[in-house]
């Protein structure tokens, strides 16, 4: 296991709270339609909050089947999203 941090920052003609929203709270919609060519689609257990596991499950030839996490933090007013 290894712990690794990543902070990304661009602009976007898309107004920043949709953007999170679209990345965060409404993944299991967008993220299959958006890369169909890596994500098959995305389980959430309960409302994507704070100490929800989210499985991301990969399409059939990805590298592997899914991956897993829980959310630590998540903070629309800041734009903010920790996992573990």
């Amino acid at each position: 296991m290894g712990v690794f941090s990543y902070d990304h920052e661009t602009t976007s003609p898309v107004a920043p709270a949709r953007l999170f929203k679209a990345f965060t709270v409404e993944a299991p919609k967008v993220w299959p339609a958006a890369a169909p060519n890596a994500v098959k689609s995305i389980e959430v257990e309960a409302n994507p909050s704070s100490g929800s596991i989210v499985k991301i499950i990969f399409v059939e030839g990805f590298p592997f089947q899914y991956m897993k996490h829980q959310i630590g933090r998540h903070d629309e007013n800041n734009f903010s999203y920790s996992y573990s």
